[in-house]
């Protein structure tokens, strides 16, 4: 999912979990492995924040911004993190 001209987020699975990529350049920047669940429970209440550390999700209505180190650096529709979700 391209988040600007350099960054987009990848979401893989890895071992039991899910892999969340941020890329700058081509280059991986920040990563975060989380359960799946977790991320579930994240997209489904009305306004959270998830994880702590370099790389954060803050859902915003209808939409999960992505914040590296303290900044925004890009936001997808909160229906596409879905479907990403479902198809892994």
């Amino acid at each position: 999912m391209k988040l600007s001209d350099t960054l987009e987020l990848i979401i893989e699975l890895f071992e039991k979990k899910v892999r969340l990529i941020v890329r700058k350049n081509g280059d991986e920047w920040v990563c975060r492995k989380e359960n799946v669940s977790s991320l579930k429970r994240f997209l489904n209440s009305e306004s959270s924040r998830l994880f702590n550390g370099r790389l954060q999700l803050i859902l915003k209505n209808s939409k999960v911004e992505i914040e590296v180190k303290g900044t925004v650096v890009g936001e997808i529709p909160v229906d596409y993190f879905r479907q990403t979700m479902a198809r892994l």
